[in-house]
């Protein structure tokens, strides 16, 4: 850890003045960090170290304010600017202005370097506190640098979404992985983790089909940090607490199925665009009847529209009905909850 944070690390801040340190939550992530400031400071870079958690509630007021006082305990200005508790941004802006005011004072002397850490809970607020502290970075780079600390998977393509294309925190990452992992860390590891890598943890543990293009931007993070391996189409757990945590779940008394405005979920997962159109509105059609049959003729129906009498074929229901057998099987653990009741039609079993 010491050659990569002292070396690669401080590279990738020469370069674009930011560097993203992954991470989980165990004794080791302790350690690195400690490690991780004694080598910047011995680079003589300055670093500022600010843990989120200080922050009273989770708000961008406060994480600047936060900032700021941190920043003051420099030398240079005291006193924080006169706030208003009824006009947040107002508070914002007079913030970040502070702010820059003290950037500007204290990288005169020196390289700083803001080391960021557990800044996972603004993450409701989208890319605004990123574009924010980008805007400190254009201002000051060079002698500004921000390292972030994150100990929960930032390739999430929700969190992705949510930060609106914004790339600050992707522009250098650095995996750093625990060599051990004990049974309380891999429930807080677990505990934490973002639906979509949840479910794809109970997914491998219980050695769900064809799982690798669901999740291959997902699982970067957690073949970096050694909690998963794969071996062609064969993935494991690597830890055995964790695929112990992921096993117990049983899959059809956690998974729900439910629709709304016009997407299809299961659990807290938009799974809309697995599906095909008209394998969408036959699914809709199936969660709406409640477990019902659901008859070929409604099949048709919904295929060929008002001239289903005219299209029907046999043959078309039953691969379309095959394609979205094969889909449900996947998402749903291996397990199939798509039953045909001969003579009548299809039903969801769940």
């Amino acid at each position: 850890m010491a050659l990569l944070a002292s070396g690669k690390l401080i590279s990738a801040l020469n370069k674009t003045g930011v560097a993203s340190c992954l991470t989980l939550p165990t004794k080791e992530k302790r350690a690195f960090l400690k490690e991780l400031l004694k080598n910047l400071e011995n680079k003589n870079l300055g670093p500022v170290y600010i843990d989120t958690r200080l922050c009273q509630y989770v708000s961008l007021s406060n994480f600047l304010k936060l900032c700021l006082i941190i920043l003051s305990k420099s030398g240079y200005q005291k006193t924080l600017p006169q706030l208003t508790s009824t006009d947040e941004k107002g508070d914002e802006f007079l913030l970040l202005a502070a702010i820059k005011g003290q950037l500007k004072k204290i990288t005169a002397d020196k390289r700083t370097v803001l080391v960021i850490d557990n800044v996972e809970p603004f993450f409701i607020f989208g890319s605004t506190l990123f574009l924010n502290l980008e805007s400190l970075l254009d201002l000051y780079f060079p002698q500004l640098n921000l390292v972030f600390i994150f100990s929960s998977n930032i390739l999430s393509t929700r969190l992705e979404k949510k930060l609106h294309g914004n790339n600050l925190i992707y522009r250098h990452i650095f995996f750093f992985p625990p060599v051990q992992i004990d049974q309380k860390e891999a429930e807080l590891i677990f505990s934490g983790t973002f639906v979509e890598d949840e479910r794809m943890m109970r997914l491998i543990a219980h050695q769900a089909p064809n799982i690798k293009e669901q999740f291959r931007k997902v699982s970067v993070f957690w073949k970096e940090m050694g909690l998963i391996s794969t071996k062609g189409s064969k993935w494991k757990i690597t830890n055995p607490y964790l695929d112990n945590l992921a096993t117990q779940i049983n899959p059809l008394k956690q998974n729900k199925f439910h629709q709304k405005a016009g997407k299809i979920y299961l659990n807290r997962e938009d799974i809309t665009n697995i599906f095909s159109s008209n394998e969408q509105e036959i699914l809709k059609k199936l969660i709406s009847k409640r477990g019902k049959v659901l008859t070929r003729d409604e099949i048709s129906h919904i295929l060929w529209g008002k001239e289903w009498e005219d299209k029907h074929s046999d043959w078309a229901i039953d691969k379309t009905i095959s394609r979205i057998r094969g889909k449900l099987i996947k998402v749903w653990l291996g397990k199939n909850i798509l039953k045909t009741v001969k003579g009548q039609g299809i039903k969801l079993d769940v």
